[in-house]
This record gives structure tokens, sequence and C-alpha cells, in this order.
């Protein structure tokens, strides 16, 4: 059996929402998912987008990997 509930993450502590109807001591697996519209991050990457009028290049997406690894 499994069920998905709501829960609240405040000071270490995962508090669910809702009383769970488990007997005391069961062990649980639990798996955590944010609850989010946006859990990729693409809408907030979209809010950076033409920030950065001054960029030293325009052409950062396209040779991401060259930037980022090659050795002066």
């Amino acid at each position: 059996m499994s069920i998905v509930i709501e829960a609240v993450w405040e000071k270490g502590v995962l508090t669910p929402e809702t009383r769970l109807d488990l007997p005391e001591k069961s062990k649980v697996r639990v798996t955590v998912e944010p609850d989010t519209e946006d859990a990729t991050g693409w809408k907030a990457m979209n809010e950076f987008i033409g920030l950065w009028k001054d960029a030293p290049r325009s052409d950062y997406s396209e040779n991401h990997d060259e930037y980022l690894y090659s050795r002066p």
C-alpha cells in the first residue's frame, strides 16, 4: 500500500499535514518531491535572460564546454 501526503519541512522535522493511520514505530519509505510548479528551474532561469547587458561574450551558451573546461 502506498499513499501520497503533503508535508512541511521545518526546523529539521518533516511534519505531515494530515494524520497518518499507521501503527506507532512503523517503518516507512519516504520519497521527497518539492511541491513546485517549476521543479526543473527553467522558470527561474528565464528570469535571468537579458539581465547581463555588458557580458564580455555573447556566445556563452553555444561554447559552454569550451569556456568551462578549456585551460588557458
